[in-house]
Protein backbone atom coordinates (compact mmCIF):
# COMPACT_ATOMS: atom_id res chain seq x y z
CA UNK A 1 0.00 0.00 0.00
CA UNK A 2 2.83 2.44 0.22
CA UNK A 3 2.30 5.14 -2.11
CA UNK A 4 3.27 8.53 -2.60
CA UNK A 5 0.13 10.53 -3.17
CA UNK A 6 1.94 14.31 -3.59
CA UNK A 7 3.21 15.41 -6.82
CA UNK A 8 7.02 14.39 -7.44
CA UNK A 9 7.80 18.06 -8.25
CA UNK A 10 6.93 18.88 -4.50
CA UNK A 11 10.32 19.74 -3.79
CA UNK A 12 11.36 21.77 -7.04
CA UNK A 13 7.98 23.86 -5.94
CA UNK A 14 8.93 24.43 -2.45
CA UNK A 15 12.59 25.13 -3.01
CA UNK A 16 13.77 26.02 -6.16
CA UNK A 17 10.44 27.46 -7.43
CA UNK A 18 10.55 30.68 -4.62
CA UNK A 19 14.35 31.14 -4.81
CA UNK A 20 14.66 31.76 -9.12
CA UNK A 21 11.61 33.83 -8.72
CA UNK A 22 11.76 35.88 -5.80
CA UNK A 23 15.55 36.51 -6.80
CA UNK A 24 14.74 36.88 -10.84
CA UNK A 25 12.03 39.14 -10.30
CA UNK A 26 13.92 41.01 -7.40
CA UNK A 27 16.50 41.63 -9.75
CA UNK A 28 14.28 43.42 -12.55
CA UNK A 29 13.35 45.35 -9.65
CA UNK A 30 15.75 46.47 -8.25
CA UNK A 31 17.79 47.50 -11.33
CA UNK A 32 14.31 49.60 -12.74
CA UNK A 33 14.79 51.12 -9.05
CA UNK A 34 18.52 52.02 -8.91
CA UNK A 35 19.39 52.12 -12.98
CA UNK A 36 16.15 53.04 -14.60
CA UNK A 37 18.15 54.01 -17.83
CA UNK A 38 19.68 50.53 -18.44
CA UNK A 39 16.02 48.98 -18.35
CA UNK A 40 13.56 49.17 -21.17
CA UNK A 41 9.96 49.55 -20.14
CA UNK A 42 7.17 49.56 -23.37
CA UNK A 43 9.71 49.06 -25.21
CA UNK A 44 11.66 52.26 -24.69
CA UNK A 45 15.03 52.24 -22.49
CA UNK A 46 14.47 54.65 -19.61
CA UNK A 47 10.81 55.07 -19.37
CA UNK A 48 9.63 54.24 -16.68
CA UNK A 49 8.60 57.09 -14.25
CA UNK A 50 8.85 56.68 -10.30
CA UNK A 51 5.53 55.73 -10.27
CA UNK A 52 6.32 52.35 -12.69
CA UNK A 53 9.07 51.66 -10.35
CA UNK A 54 7.30 52.22 -7.02
CA UNK A 55 4.53 49.83 -8.63
CA UNK A 56 6.87 47.32 -10.08
CA UNK A 57 8.85 46.99 -6.47
CA UNK A 58 5.36 46.55 -4.74
CA UNK A 59 4.05 43.67 -7.01
CA UNK A 60 7.44 42.24 -6.21
CA UNK A 61 7.18 42.16 -2.76
CA UNK A 62 3.16 40.88 -2.92
CA UNK A 63 4.18 38.38 -5.81
CA UNK A 64 7.19 37.32 -2.81
CA UNK A 65 5.31 37.15 -0.02
CA UNK A 66 2.46 34.96 -1.99
CA UNK A 67 4.66 32.26 -3.32
CA UNK A 68 5.72 32.02 -0.11
CA UNK A 69 2.78 31.65 1.55
CA UNK A 70 2.11 28.84 -1.22
CA UNK A 71 4.89 27.53 -1.33
CA UNK A 72 6.57 27.02 2.19
CA UNK A 73 3.92 25.06 3.92
CA UNK A 74 4.04 22.19 0.83
CA UNK A 75 4.75 18.65 2.28
CA UNK A 76 5.44 15.20 0.49
CA UNK A 77 3.02 12.44 1.88
CA UNK A 78 3.31 8.41 1.47
CA UNK A 79 0.27 6.54 1.87
CA UNK A 80 1.38 3.52 3.94
CA UNK A 81 -0.49 0.74 5.08
CA UNK A 82 -1.31 2.41 9.36
CA UNK A 83 -1.08 6.21 8.12
CA UNK A 84 0.65 9.16 5.98
CA UNK A 85 4.35 9.81 6.04
CA UNK A 86 5.02 13.16 5.90
CA UNK A 87 8.20 14.95 5.14
CA UNK A 88 9.63 18.42 4.60
CA UNK A 89 12.49 16.99 3.31
CA UNK A 90 14.58 17.07 6.17
CA UNK A 91 12.34 15.56 8.80
CA UNK A 92 9.71 12.84 8.23
CA UNK A 93 7.18 12.20 11.10
CA UNK A 94 3.94 9.21 10.57
CA UNK A 95 0.78 10.33 11.16
CA UNK A 96 -2.22 7.78 12.08
CA UNK A 97 -5.15 8.04 9.69
CA UNK A 98 -7.42 7.92 12.88
CA UNK A 99 -5.48 11.72 13.88
CA UNK A 100 -7.08 13.24 10.21
CA UNK A 101 -9.95 15.47 11.38
CA UNK A 102 -10.60 16.38 7.87
CA UNK A 103 -9.24 16.96 3.91
CA UNK A 104 -10.29 19.55 1.97
CA UNK A 105 -8.27 20.48 -1.71
CA UNK A 106 -8.71 23.95 -3.20
CA UNK A 107 -10.40 23.13 -6.44
CA UNK A 108 -10.04 26.98 -7.61
CA UNK A 109 -6.35 27.41 -7.27
CA UNK A 110 -4.21 25.77 -10.07
CA UNK A 111 -2.21 23.72 -7.96
CA UNK A 112 -5.24 22.04 -6.58
CA UNK A 113 -3.56 21.71 -3.10
CA UNK A 114 -4.69 19.40 -0.64
CA UNK A 115 -5.03 20.73 3.21
CA UNK A 116 -5.03 17.98 5.85
CA UNK A 117 -6.59 19.31 9.16
CA UNK A 118 -5.32 16.96 12.34
CA UNK A 119 -7.22 16.67 15.61
CA UNK A 120 -3.65 17.38 17.50
CA UNK A 121 -1.05 19.54 16.97
CA UNK A 122 1.92 17.08 14.96
CA UNK A 123 5.60 18.64 14.83
CA UNK A 124 4.37 19.92 11.46
CA UNK A 125 1.07 21.99 13.28
CA UNK A 126 -2.51 20.95 13.03
CA UNK A 127 -2.70 20.74 8.88
CA UNK A 128 -0.16 20.04 6.22
CA UNK A 129 -1.10 21.04 2.66
CA UNK A 130 0.44 19.15 -0.65
CA UNK A 131 0.00 19.07 -4.40
CA UNK A 132 -1.49 15.49 -5.13
CA UNK A 133 0.44 13.37 -7.28
CA UNK A 134 -0.55 13.39 -11.31
CA UNK A 135 -2.82 15.14 -13.43
CA UNK A 136 -5.83 16.39 -11.60
CA UNK A 137 -9.57 16.14 -13.19
CA UNK A 138 -10.42 18.35 -16.11
CA UNK A 139 -13.15 19.91 -14.31
CA UNK A 140 -11.66 22.16 -11.63
CA UNK A 141 -14.53 22.53 -9.87
CA UNK A 142 -14.21 18.59 -8.58
CA UNK A 143 -11.79 17.43 -6.13
CA UNK A 144 -9.47 14.86 -6.85
CA UNK A 145 -9.46 11.29 -6.07
CA UNK A 146 -7.15 11.32 -3.88
CA UNK A 147 -9.18 13.73 -1.54
CA UNK A 148 -11.57 11.40 -1.34
CA UNK A 149 -9.67 8.19 -0.85
CA UNK A 150 -7.96 10.02 2.67
CA UNK A 151 -11.46 10.91 3.74
CA UNK A 152 -12.54 7.65 3.62
CA UNK A 153 -9.22 6.42 5.16
CA UNK A 154 -9.86 8.90 8.10
CA UNK A 155 -13.49 7.57 7.98
CA UNK A 156 -12.52 3.80 8.88
CA UNK A 157 -10.07 5.02 11.58
CA UNK A 158 -10.52 5.44 15.04
CA UNK A 159 -10.26 8.93 16.12
CA UNK A 160 -6.86 9.92 18.15
CA UNK A 161 -7.34 12.62 19.90
CA UNK A 162 -3.60 13.31 21.26
CA UNK A 163 -0.40 12.35 19.62
CA UNK A 164 1.25 9.41 21.58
Amino acid sequence: MDRTISSSITFLFKYIFPVVWVSGFGFGALKLLFQPQDVIFNGVPGAATPADQLFVLVMWGFGSAFVLWVTVPLKRVCLKANGLSVSNYRREILIPFGAIERVSQNVLFSGRHVTIYFRYETPFGRRIKFIPAGFGKLAFWKEDDVVKELRRHAKRAKPILKAK
